[in-house]
């Protein structure tokens, strides 16, 4: 297998050099870089990703955290992301764990603050148990897909217009006594995305004269009841 010594020694030039040239990092011309690179051809030489990582600083991985892939809705996400960073000559490393569960908890609390990432993807992370700030104190570039708070980086709808419009559109059918099941009333466990979902909520009442009727019941979404179907809440009439 050629090294970069041998890359060097065809090109004419130094290790350093040739390591500047194949990486971008530094000044090279490019009468240089064009040599380095016709000899790194030539020997078929594949730089070592641990070697690139030692000399750029940088893994060329991210870290993706998501529930299990056994559902297309996150099957099918991973997909896309894989496709993608693959697309940029990243690698990525999956951790696909449960909610709720102590394998999560030791991910957090004691894997992800070791790994070494270029930057993290956070899906379906959990409000309640505060895992966005956790990952956040990591310092690496984060984004969430889904729950996210104000400040971060996210890619998730626009729940203060999802929440208004699904509650207009049932004033529109004639309907009066409308309930906010979602969850926690308490204001100090509300993620971002809920309490935005909730202001929409009471927006479209307000607009249509129904303020005095609104309903907030507590309830704990979870990811296996919402697929399921299956119900987390009670509301009596």
């Amino acid at each position: 297998m050629s090294t970069i010594a041998d890359v060097a020694a065809r090109a004419g030039v130094s290790k350093a050099t040739a390591s500047r040239a194949l990486t971008g990092h530094g000044y090279v011309s490019d009468e240089t870089r064009r040599r380095v690179s016709d000899a790194a051809r030539e020997l078929s030489y594949v730089a070592h990703s641990s070697a690139t990582s030692l000399a750029t600083g940088r893994t060329q991985t991210v870290g993706v955290i998501m529930p299990p892939v056994d559902r297309w809705f996150f099957a099918e996400l991973l997909a896309g992301i894989q496709e993608s960073l693959f697309a940029l000559d990243y690698d990525l490393s999956l951790y696909g764990v449960p909610e709720k569960s102590q394998t999560r908890e030791r991910l957090f609390e004691h894997v992800l603050p070791r790994r070494r990432f270029d930057g993290i993807i956070a899906v379906g992370i959990q409000p309640s148990a505060r895992e966005l700030e956790r990952l956040q104190r990591t310092g690496r570039p984060l984004v969430s897909v889904g729950p996210y708070n104000q400040g971060s980086s996210a890619v998730s709808i626009d729940d203060a217009a999802a929440a208004r419009i699904a509650t207009e559109h049932l004033i529109e059918l004639g309907h009066t006594a409308i309930a906010f099941v979602g969850g926690s009333t308490d204001a100090a466990e509300l993620s971002f995305g809920d309490a935005r979902r909730l202001d929409g909520y009471q927006v479209a009442l307000q607009a249509a004269g129904l303020a005095e009727h609104a309903r907030i019941v507590e309830a704990t979404p979870t990811m296996v009841p919402g697929i399921s179907g299956s119900p987390t809440v009670k509301v009596e009439a």
